[in-house]
């Protein structure tokens, strides 16, 4: 769930930016016509004028217009490294929800294995119950009988025992 609010986080990022970078270009578009309507305006109005004022007029619009267009361009650096940046990280959880998602069909495959595995012993363990408790009480029996024999033999051994102590 984290990967997917993740996901969609970028992608808004992702929108935002790309936003941001067209309407940098629609601003640098409508600063480049004023720029081209204030030069033919001044030049109709200044066409009596001395050619030493309008070089001067002329080298600050452009300066003018140079620094505009540099601060733009620097801007839109800006918003398309962030741009690539964003792609590069909804990329990456891409690839990561990817990974996690066959990495969970994996599991989800080993996990009904092990389920029909575990069915399969439960039965055999049913079906072999009744002979081991057949088997347990052949065992107990077994048992009893050897506690019945070692007792026995110990009585004879006490007996020969305390019959040898009596003979010298």
């Amino acid at each position: 769930m984290h990967l997917e609010e993740s996901l969609s986080a970028s992608k808004k990022e992702l929108k935002s930016a790309l936003d941001r970078v067209q309407i940098a270009e629609e601003i640098y578009k409508a600063n480049l016509e004023t720029i081209t309507q204030l030069e033919c305006s001044s030049a109709g109005t200044q066409q009596e004028g001395p050619f030493s004022s309008e070089l001067e007029r002329v080298q600050r619009l452009c300066a003018d217009f140079q620094e505009q267009c540099l601060w733009r361009s620097v801007e839109n650096m800006e918003l398309e490294a962030q741009l690539a940046a964003s792609q590069v990280e909804a990329a990456s959880w891409r690839d990561k929800h990817t990974e996690q998602v066959m990495q969970l069909e994996e599991l989800e495959k080993q996990n009904r294995t092990l389920r029909t595995h575990k069915k399969m012993l439960v039965q055999e363990v049913k079906r072999l119950q009744p002979y081991s408790q057949v088997n347990l009480a052949a065992l107990v029996q077994e048992a009893q009988e050897a506690r019945m024999v070692q007792r026995s033999l110990q009585a004879k051994l006490d007996s020969h025992n305390a019959a040898s102590d009596e003979e010298p």
